[in-house]
């Protein structure tokens, strides 16, 4: 593929979609595969309470898509997801991989500092108190 750049894809699906969820996000995936992309990754956070009504709705469940495309596919995508009435919303963008990694990062720090704390108190014996003999 010709200069593939990484977008971001976030979709948010009609909220009743949530048990059959698999299938509308199938669609999703089959149209970005035949305008030649690939699907690197993918985040469903599932049903979320919308900050505003979108499409007389206000809930969603949200899924998030790292794909790599050439940027000409784009429009035919964006056109595809205007006319599927699963999809109450969509937003291509370029994401902060840097961001991302600051993020990783301090998320493994905390884990490790967490996990080190657990260690040190499972190593260490009980305190007993003693009396003392005067």
């Amino acid at each position: 593929m010709p200069d593939t750049i990484v977008y971001e894809l976030a979709v948010l699906y009609r909220a009743d979609l949530e048990e059959a969820l698999d299938k509308a996000a199938d669609k999703v995936k089959a149209l970005v595969t035949s305008r030649g992309g690939k699907i690197v990754t993918e985040d469903v956070w599932g049903k979320r309470q919308l900050a505003y009504r979108i499409k007389k709705e206000t809930h969603a469940v949200y899924a998030f898509y790292d794909i790599e495309i050439d940027g000409g596919a784009l429009s035919g995508i964006e056109t595809a997801l205007n006319i599927n009435e699963e999809v109450l919303r969509y937003q291509f963008h370029k994401p902060d991989f840097k961001a991302r990694e600051v993020t990783a990062a301090r998320a493994a720090a905390k884990q490790a500092a967490a996990a080190e704390a657990e260690t040190e108190t499972a190593g260490e014996p009980a305190e007993t108190e003693t009396a003392e003999v005067s």
